[in-house]
């Protein structure tokens, strides 16, 4: 680091990002990918999304693009998780992720309606279900890759969470969460 570094703060990674003009992101369930971009990618592969929208999460390695509802955590300039937001219930500042999702090579019209039940019709029975009052978290673990889904109090999809390690590959997680099923699931 620099000494304007050291005092202003690291510059905004993406400053010179231009972006894909007339791009809709797509969310890939199948291959765990946004914009064809996995966990554990480079994050220069997020180039085609443009500038952050918040530059000073940015410096902390957290890439927001608040009117697409999507956000990317970095770590060592890789991919280390993502969340398509399809709701804004903590005012957050999140438009609805607009982009086409798909699983199984067909298109699964995931919107901020979208109930638990019909999640769970989709994507099958989640690896741990973690039910509180104002929420619900559906933990779906694919090897090194985890999925949270979550639910707001009135049981509909808030957003997808995408990450690796999986955190519940973490035994004090597990513990947290009072799962009592063996890990790493079958």
């Amino acid at each position: 680091m620099g000494l304007f570094d050291d005092m202003f703060g690291a510059p905004d990674p993406t400053r010179h990002w231009k972006g894909t003009p007339g791009l809709v992101p797509d969310f890939d369930l199948d291959r765990h990918a946004l914009c064809g971009v996995r966990p554990g990618d480079p994050v220069a592969w997020l180039e085609k999304l443009g500038r952050c929208e918040d530059q000073a999460a940015a410096k902390e390695g957290e890439y927001r693009w608040y009117t697409r509802g999507i956000a990317v955590d970095v770590d060592l300039y890789a991919v280390s998780a993502f969340i398509v937001h399809f709701a804004d219930d903590r005012e957050e500042g999140y438009a609805p992720f607009g982009g086409p999702c798909s699983v199984r090579g067909r298109s699964v019209p995931l919107t901020p309606e979208t109930t638990e039940k019909e999640f769970g019709e989709a994507f099958g029975e989640p690896y741990w279900r973690d039910r509180e009052t104002d929420e619900t978290i559906l933990f779906y673990e694919f090897g090194d890759i985890e999925w949270q889904a979550e639910f707001t109090s009135g049981r509909r999809l808030r957003l997808i969470l995408v990450m690796t390690p999986p955190m519940l590959a973490d035994e004090d997680q597990r513990k947290t969460y009072k799962i009592d099923k063996p890990w790493p699931p079958g």
